[in-house]
Parts: structure tokens; sequence; C-alpha cells
């Protein structure tokens, strides 16, 4: 895995239709990873350790303030209680994109978009990516399941 871009080597590339606000639509190929159940496995941990290992890092700083005490340890409970969603959402994960390469169909400026919220592909079911260059939402589409 590239560190620059977080794409992972093993990518499919699946053709696409972008849709913007208006009636223009455009070309392009979205980049999808299909995961083993060894590497959701992994990827599940890691993501979580992350996100929770920086709520708990973050509330160490209320151990220092005496005052704050009462409520690091609710939030404590609550951050590892939410851990489990937190993996089986990420676990759930079979195939993820990471990014759709085509020109944006709102600015035509964009040569590249990025996922907005989600990143788990849904073969056949509208997603939506996000344009850096003008922030605006594109939909997009595929009929080709992720595999295929």
């Amino acid at each position: 895995m590239t560190k620059e871009a977080a794409i992972p080597e093993g990518c499919q590339r699946i053709e696409v239709t972008l849709r913007g606000s208006g009636d223009r639509s455009t070309p392009g190929v979205a980049l999808v990873k299909v995961w083993s159940p060894v590497e959701r496995q992994h990827r599940a941990i890691t993501r979580t350790g992350r996100i929770v290992g920086a709520i708990l890092a973050c509330s160490l700083i209320g151990l220092f303030v005496h005052i704050l005490l009462l409520f690091i340890i609710p939030l404590l409970l609550a951050t590892i209680a939410g851990a489990l969603p937190l993996y089986l959402r990420f676990a759930a994960e079979e195939s993820t994109w990471f990014k759709v390469e085509g020109e944006c169909p709102n600015c035509t400026g964009g040569k590249w978009l990025r996922p907005f919220i989600d990143t788990r592909y849904h073969g056949g079911e509208e997603m939506v990516a996000q344009c850096p260059a003008c922030g605006q939402n594109a939909r997009f589409r595929s009929t080709v399941p992720p595999g295929a």
C-alpha cells in the first residue's frame, strides 16, 4: 500500500457513469478493492483501534484535571462499548472504493473524485463522490458487481 495515495495493490477498475447536479453525465472508472476475510478482519481491527485509541488518548487529558474525573470514567466505558459496533461495521465492508477517475460533471476541472461519507462499494446502487476541486457532490452507479 502506498502511503501518499493510500490505495492498496490489486484494485479493480470498474466503469461507472458520473452524474452531477445538472443533466450532465460523464464516464469514469472507480478503483475498487475486494477484501479477503483475513484482510477485512485486519483492516477492521486497525481502523477501530485508531478511532478508539484517539478518543481514549484525548480523554486522558481529563485525568490531570480532577474535576473532570467524574466524566472520564463514563466516557471510557462508552468508548469501549462503542468499539464493538464500530468493529462489526468495518468488518462487514467486503469491498471498498477509493476514488473515481474521471471528469467532474459539475465543474469539469476535477480529474478524480473521492469518497463522500461512505466508502463501501455497492454494485448497482448509487454512491456519492466529492470533487476536491469544486467541493460539489456527484453520484455514480455501476451495474458491475465487485469481483465480476
